[in-house]
């Protein structure tokens, strides 16, 4: 017999709007594998660190968050890491090496990225199409880091928000703006939530 398996259950949904694979058995599989574990050990702070991690690509939206914080930046005490590689590298160091709040990581290997997610108080996954289940949101909460990430697809299915992250309503600049201008200046919360990544770790782990 024939059934279709897919990470998430937003790809199944989005895939049966074309072809009919409600018709067959389904079901979604988390997809994770093992991650190392950091090597250094996180330390708070009162500045909001944040990460993104992945392709530099256009839907991705790392170019909408860089734009975001450096909006935040003149009266806010937030920073912005960015490890990976595309074709946007050049046009965000262009803009933006020289800006103090701003840090281009290049291309990690597994082991220096869960060392640059435990030195961050945020992964962000800006993305403005609709991600599957991505792999660096696994990587994030299976070490107990917490997530931002837009309310769409395979996303919302990862992120608890409040819980282990938080869900950002909208794929505007404004909605980012908002959600990062308030955590900035609530540290309570910012504890909160990577406690809600720490205890939710079981479910990103492989031979759970």
């Amino acid at each position: 017999p024939l059934g279709f398996i897919s990470p998430s259950r937003a790809n199944i949904e989005t895939l049966s709007r074309f072809v009919p694979l409600k018709t067959f058995p389904n079901a979604a599989i988390l997809n994770t594998k093992s991650y190392p574990s950091p090597t250094t050990a996180h330390q708070p702070s009162r500045s909001l660190r944040l990460l993104y991690a992945g392709k530099l690509e256009p839907p991705k939206g790392v170019d909408l968050l860089a734009q975001t914080v450096e909006a935040l930046a003149v009266s806010h005490d937030i920073s912005l890491s960015v490890a990976g590689a595309g074709s946007l590298s050049e046009p965000l160091l262009h803009r933006f090496q020289q800006q103090p709040w701003f840090k281009y990581l290049g291309f990690l290997s597994q082991q220096e990225l869960a060392d640059a997610m435990e030195g961050a108080d945020f992964l962000c996954v800006p993305s403005l199409w609709e991600e599957n289940s991505p792999g660096v949101v696994v990587h994030a909460l299976s070490i107990g880091v917490p997530v931002i990430g837009n309310d769409r697809g395979g996303i919302a299915e990862l992120v608890n928000h409040d819980g282990n992250g938080i869900l950002v309503p909208a794929t505007e600049m404004r909605d980012w703006s908002a959600t990062l201008a308030e955590l900035s200046c609530d540290h309570d919360r910012i504890r909160r939530l990577r406690a809600g990544a720490v205890t939710s770790r079981e479910r990103f782990d492989i031979d759970a």
